[in-house]
C-alpha cells in the first residue's frame, strides 16, 4: 500500500528514526562514566545489564501497544505520536541520572515507549 507522505513526514520519520538509535550507544559510556573512581565498578556487567533491560521492555512494548493498536477502539495515530513524546521526554532526562537503578528505570521507558516503531500508522 502507498501512502501519501508530504516532506514534513519524511523529515519526522527521519529524525526520529535517527534518534531511536543513540541511546543504545551512549548508555554503555554514560554506565562507565558513572562507575569511574568506585572501587568495586564493574563496567561490562552493569552496562549489559541496562541494555539487556532495555531490549526487553521494547519486546514488551511491542506486544503491548501491538495489542492496543489492534483494538477497534484504539487510535494508531495518538498511541505512535504519544509514545514519541514519552520517549523523548524519558531521553532528555538521561543526562540527570547518576544510578545504576535510575538508568535500569530509564532503559525501561525508553524501550516501552519505543516499542511501537511507527508500524501502526
Amino acid at each position: 500500500m502507498l501512502y501519501n507522505l508530504t516532506l514534513n513526514d519524511v523529515n519526522v520519520y527521519f529524525l526520529s528514526f535517527v534518534g531511536f538509535f543513540i541511546p543504545y550507544f551512549f548508555v554503555p559510556m554514560k554506565m562507565v562514566n558513572m562507575s569511574k573512581g568506585k572501587d568495586h565498578a564493574n563496567f561490562s556487567e552493569d552496562s549489559t545489564f541496562v541494555l539487556s533491560i532495555l531490549g526487553i521492555s521494547t519486546t514488551i512494548g511491542r506486544v503491548l501497544i501491538g495489542w492496543v493498536a489492534d483494538r477497534p477502539w484504539s487510535n494508531t495515530h495518538l498511541i505512535n505520536n504519544g509514545s514519541m513524546i514519552l520517549a523523548g521526554v524519558v531521553t532528555i532526562l538521561c543526562p540527570f541520572l547518576d544510578g545504576n537503578a535510575q538508568m535500569t528505570i530509564f532503559a525501561v521507558g525508553f524501550g516501552f515507549f519505543t516499542g511501537k516503531m511507527k508500524k501502526y500508522i
